[in-house]
């Protein structure tokens, strides 16, 4: 049987010695809904944003004997850092998951005596598809399928104009050069230079599910990275 190993921000816990020893699993996405209640009213009025609670992850783990036992500091530093990471393994080699580790101090305890362990995992609720790291070229309208469930995209344009995706638009003016509109931190900028000024919009768009238009007036040239996800 194959030895199995997870890798957190491009390290494989392989250079710990930490083995998998079933696949992840992973709880379903709950819904984030408000429930108000009116006097008077049978039922409850159910009004839901469009996103979802973070889930739940479970590592079962061991440790290769001999290899990692002088240097579990090492390895729980390194499961612990802060800030959700970047979680990927074999058995979903089409996509990754941000993560992050919840119960680093019984890990360290249980790794010293070699006992096998669980990672407990708090995860953001998508899972993000290694095809939407994959920009998309435009430098005229047109139209891309998401395959997914949607998407905040990065776009890196080039030029100034209007960019209207999926009714969304986004005027640009005063600029040189290329530069980046991240929709997910709703900001937009060209190396360490903040470049909001240089932008209007009233929102920012979003890839949706099946087909998207996109509208390109006066800019040279639009590369959208879709990032999208599934839940």
């Amino acid at each position: 049987m194959n030895t199995k190993f997870f890798v957190l921000d491009d390290i494989s816990s392989a250079e710990y010695g930490i083995c998998l020893q079933r696949w992840p699993s992973f709880t379903a996405p709950k819904a984030r809904v408000n429930k108000v209640t009116v006097s008077g009213r049978n039922g409850d009025l159910i009004f839901y944003d469009g996103s979802f609670e973070n889930i739940t992850g479970t590592l079962q783990c061991y440790v290769i004997h001999g290899q990692t036992y002088d240097a579990v500091g090492d390895a729980n530093r390194w499961l612990c850092k802060s800030g959700y990471r970047r979680f990927t393994y074999d058995g979903d080699v089409e996509a990754y998951r941000l993560v992050r580790v919840v119960n680093g101090a019984e890990i360290a305890v249980r790794m010293k005596r070699l006992d096998p362990f669980e990672i407990q995992l708090d995860c953001k609720p998508q899972r993000f598809l290694l095809s939407g790291e994959v920009p998309l070229y435009f430098s005229e309208s047109g139209v891309f399928d998401c395959p997914a469930y949607e998407g905040l995209p990065l776009l890196k344009v080039t030029g100034n104009g209007q960019i209207t995706l999926n009714g969304v638009q986004i005027t640009i003016s005063g600029t040189t050069g290329s530069f980046y509109i991240d929709c997910e931190t709703q900001n937009a900028y060209a190396g360490i230079t903040n470049m909001n000024n240089m932008i209007s919009a009233e929102e920012f768009p979003k890839i949706v599910s099946g087909e998207n238009e996109l509208y390109l007036s006066g800019v040279d040239s639009v590369e959208i990275t879709p990032r999208w996800y599934t839940v």
